[in-house]
């Protein structure tokens, strides 16, 4: 029985002066065109800072997003601790009425 894969398709983006065609799926296109744009929008950020090389500017906005996304984690993870220890008082008070 054939599975049915899931179709990618290509999808331009520019960033820097430089188009890349990416294949995606059509659900994540959304998402690559506004990365793209947010990427270009930190690029022209660093620039009026005076950051003009393009290798620096890319590492930075590279260490920023996984700053980022270390401390969404971290967050993430307290937030279910947090809710889990909510669901287990609300359980005992269910149980224990």
């Amino acid at each position: 029985m054939p599975t049915s894969a899931i179709e990618e398709r290509p999808v331009n983006v520019k960033i820097a002066g430089i188009s890349y065609k990416i294949l995606v799926e059509p659900e994540t296109e959304v998402f690559v065109r506004n990365a793209a744009e947010r990427m270009q929008q930190l690029l022209d950020e660093l620039k009026e800072e005076g950051i003009d090389n393009p290798g620096e500017a890319m590492m930075r906005i590279a260490f920023d997003g996984l700053v980022n996304k270390f401390r969404s984690d971290q967050q993430g993870q307290q937030l279910q601790q947090m809710l889990y220890k909510r669901i287990v008082q609300l359980d005992n008070v269910v149980t224990s009425a």
